[in-house]
């Protein structure tokens, strides 16, 4: 389980803690299914689906595989498909498994204490109800069963002496003498069974009214319809076999050598006559081939299916078969004179996943792939995504043999998988969307933190083992400590706690602050461990429970009689036993009402996955297949953001270059008191666009209100600023606030009749005075979207053109009754670029100081 956690110090916690209610080994309510994410296609196993047949009828159970059963008997019609009814799979036990008898159901099942069968139980297919039972006799042991007919046998004297019941109210005797404890040979076919005595002899016992009679050589391997056939080996030849027959009416016995099969075959009836199940090129034990065999031609026939993992045989002599022949599957029957045709195409399964993690919405599954590559998956949660190995575009999961690539975290994007997990010194990998590293780690992997941040592993220093803190993508060491000591990272927080966890000690990565929180319990001589979900911790301990308690101080803590929980974003989750003995996720709101909900069944095998960034949860079904959980019922435990409340630049224009800006702002807290403020800014310097926001180090967490900054001539420069809390939560940005620095007019080179004077109050001292008709004031490469003229007006003061390249943005007439410094301003729909010009547009004098470019409105 990841350690992983966020605590704050300094925060009064709530005193009261409570035992969580509903956290006893048995939950009362019946479990909520998670939603099934799309599966992986997997291989069809076919081997143990078909289970019997009938004339009518045909059983077979083919589903997921699961862990606490097996899958579903289905029984349908051969005719047309048509599904007659489902038996749970844990009643198609090994011992007592359903068989089909014409339209019935039946099975026989040991209820002594020595595992003997003693019992048949007839059911009626759609309805599953018990139609008919007949028990054997207390010391009887049961023969053979079929649908209506129960053979047992008595023990006399060292032999078994045959009884036979009926469901129509047949009781009879059967004075055939059996071994006992040697395993009684029998076939059946309808109302026919061979049976062996314990002479060697074989009978043809009627199981309609017990009469027998002896019959007419060995007990056959194979009964059809109307023949009765043996198969025999022929020594020294791998390549041929005898198969010998004869009519079940009787007659002689025929022989022919069948050559043909590349493989060892199984013989199946098939009409009058019989086909060999065999491995064809290229074929394998669960991929065979049904072949009938031409007992007059004596040739092997063209095979009438493929891809076949198992079969069964109906009285009639037809086949039925589970055959891979498709994509998914099939059940399929096929008979003399008739194609192979479909009576129910097989569900697609899922391949099942040994591993899972939930990490921003996008769940990673680890599967032991067919060529043993390891590699992981991903989809999203909502399962619209096909999976796949693309951990972002171009970059592909780490794959390996079964002990090398194998991956051991997922967490904010990044992967960490092993290269050579060596049990004292191991080398393992980090693949994250824009690069790659290996590290290595003493006595186990690294632990990645919530959000891939940081991770922690153990590194020897001065023949010590030491538990180190590192930036996963710089590999910049953040802090050391001892190689047991609970240790928990989240986001950019890690965490550490003495070994009995009575206290902990949380550190920004980002600033360096420290914060301590109690957590009002000890672990009393166990082991212990720690975990954080935003506002909450929680410590575990090995002695049998976990402690939940909210950092900020407004929940009471939680204590479940658990040592193994996971935190989440607003709720803790656990496995438990339901009322049925099953394994099931609860899920327990930590705000709110403190509402508890179940799911599954569950894999008690794997840990479910609590998504390390955003609310979520995925756990692996019984068939190991993941689900993901809608916990939009989970009460909100957000942190009430803090609200910038002011952000101000000033001045917005300066009085001059190279003049400083004040920016000042203030928040008002939210749930949890203000830790600080980060400040940005984005800047387009002279006759260029705005850059990208930009934090420097030492504005990423002011604990001052204002800070200044100098502009350089012509400048554009924005603010923004956002506050943060104890917990690190932070408020949405502020709006933007700018600062612009002006140009001085001997920042503009002149042409034409222009004078430079010196004035008393100007901005630097100086202005230019253009005396004549087209004497031009030039700035080359400029911006703008908005313009601001600084000139004097005066009666004998000219008029002025203002171009920024080809465009004219305005002709400013700067006369007025009384001499006065002014300002003239234009504003454009959009930015212009180019050269800035000032042109005289008369003979008068023209005095200007300066000019303001600003590429914000």
């Amino acid at each position: 389980m990841k350690k992983s956690r966020l605590f704050v110090a300094g925060v009064a916690l709530a005193a009261t803690a409570s035992v969580l209610g509903g956290a006893s080994s048995t939950a009362a309510d019946a479990p909520e299914q998670g939603t099934l994410l799309s599966p992986r296609p997997a291989t069809p196993y076919l081997t143990d689906a078909m289970k019997s047949a009938s004339d009518t009828l045909v059983a077979y159970a083919y589903g997921q595989p699961r862990i606490d059963g097996k899958p579903d008997l289905q029984i349908r019609r051969i005719s047309d498909g048509a599904l007659v009814g489902t038996f749970p799979g844990e009643d198609n036990t090994d011992l007592g498994s359903l068989r089909l008898d014409h339209d019935v159901v039946y099975r026989v099942v040991a209820s002594q204490p020595q595992g003997k069968l003693d019992r048949l139980v007839v059911y009626n297919p759609a309805t599953q109800a018990v139609v008919h039972t007949l028990t054997a006799g207390p010391t009887e042991s049961v023969i053979a069963a079929g649908g209506s007919w129960l053979l047992t046998c008595l023990p006399q004297s060292g032999v078994c002496e045959g009884r036979l019941r009926t469901t129509s109210g047949v009781t009879a005797a059967v004075p055939i003498a059996l071994e006992i404890n040697t395993g009684v040979r029998v076939r059946s076919l309808g109302d026919t069974a061979y049976v062996q005595d314990t002479a060697g002899v074989v009978h043809e016992v009627d199981v309609t009214d017990g009469s027998f009679k002896p019959f007419q050589g060995t007990l056959p391997d194979v009964v059809g319809p109307t023949r009765v056939f043996w198969k025999k080996a022929i020594p020294g030849d791998p390549t041929h076999f005898r198969v010998e027959w004869r009519e079940r009416s009787g007659g002689e016995t025929q022989a022919l050598t069948v050559a043909g099969f590349a493989s060892a075959v199984t013989l199946l009836p098939f009409g009058t006559g019989i086909a060999g199940r065999w491995i064809p090129t290229g074929g394998t034990p669960d991929r065979e081939a049904v072949r009938p065999i031409d007992l007059v031609a004596n040739a092997p026939q063209p095979n009438v299916a493929l891809g076949v993992g198992s079969t069964a045989s109906t009285p009639d002599g037809r086949i039925v078969v589970a055959t891979a022949d498709t994509g998914a599957g099939r059940i399929a029957a096929v008979g003399p004179g008739s194609a192979l045709t479909t009576i129910a195409a097989l569900p697609v399964l899922g391949k099942p996943l040994d591993r899972v993690w939930l990490s921003g919405g996008r769940v990673a599954g680890l599967w032991s792939e067919p060529d043993q590559t390891n590699r992981v998956y991903l989809a999203q949660a909502a399962g619209s995504q096909s999976w796949s190995t693309q951990l972002a575009p171009g970059v592909s999961t780490p794959a390996g043999g079964p002990a090398t690539g194998t991956v051991v975290d997922f967490a904010g994007g990044t992967l960490l998988s092993e290269v050579d997990a060596q049990p004292s010194n191991g080398t393992y990998r980090l693949t994250w969307d824009t690069g790659t590293k290996d590290v290595q780690s003493l006595f186990g992997a690294p632990v990645l933190g919530h959000g891939g941040t940081l991770m922690s592993r153990r590194v020897s220093s001065g023949g010590i083992t030491t538990q180190v803190v590192e930036v996963v993508k710089t590999g910049t060491r953040l802090a050391a400590w001892g190689s047991d000591d609970p240790t928990a990272l989240d986001g950019q927080w890690y965490w550490h706690g003495v070994s009995d966890g009575a206290s902990l000690v949380g550190t920004n990565a980002l600033t360096g602050k420290t914060r301590q929180v109690a957590t009002g319990v000890t672990c009393e001589g166990a082991g212990s461990s720690i975990q954080a979900h935003g506002r909450w911790v929680a410590l575990s301990c090995d002695n049998g429970w976990t402690r939940v308690i909210d950092t900020v101080g407004l929940i009471a803590p939680v204590t479940i009689p658990k040592s193994v929980a996971w935190l989440g974003q607003g709720f803790v989750a656990w496995f438990e036993t339901d009322q049925d003995d099953r394994t099931v996720v609860a899920v327990r709101e930590l705000a709110g009402a403190g509402t508890k909900h179940s799911y599954g069944p569950a894999n008690w095998n794997v840990y479910p996955a609590v998504d390390d960034v955003d609310r979520g949860l995925v756990y692996l079904d019984t068939g190991s297949m993941p689900r993901r959980v809608d916990l939009g019922w989970v009460a909100s435990d957000a942190i009430t953001a803090p609200t910038i409340t002011s952000v101000k630049s000033s001045p917005r224009t300066m009085s001059k270059p190279s003049a400083t800006a004040t920016i000042s702002y203030a928040a008002k807290a939210g749930t949890a008191p203000v830790l600080g403020y980060e400040l940005s800014y984005r800047r387009a310097t002279s006759g260029g666009a705005f850059g990208s926001w930009t934090t420097p180090s030492s504005w990423s967490l002011l604990t001052v209100t204002s800070v200044k900054r100098t502009l350089s001539a012509g400048e554009n420069i924005c603010f923004r600023v956002r506050a943060t809390d104890v917990v690190g939560t932070f408020s949405p940005w502020s709006g933007t606030t700018c600062s612009t620095s002006p140009y001085d007019d001997r920042s503009l080179s002149a042409k034409g009749t222009v004078r430079r004077v010196s004035t008393s109050g100007a901005m630097s001292g100086t202005e230019s005075q253009l005396k004549a008709t087209g004497a031009t004031l030039k700035r080359s490469n400029q911006r703008a979207k908005q313009f601001r003229l600084l000139a004097y007006c005066g009666p004998k003061e000219g008029s002025v053109k203002v171009y920024i390249g080809s465009t004219r943005l305005a002709t400013f007439s700067l006369k007025c009754s009384k001499t006065a410094k002014v300002t003239r301003n234009v504003t454009l729909s959009s930015p212009v670029s180019g050269d800035l010009k000032l042109v005289s547009a008369s003979s008068k004098r023209v005095r200007v100081d300066g000019v303001v470019l600003y590429l914000y409105p």
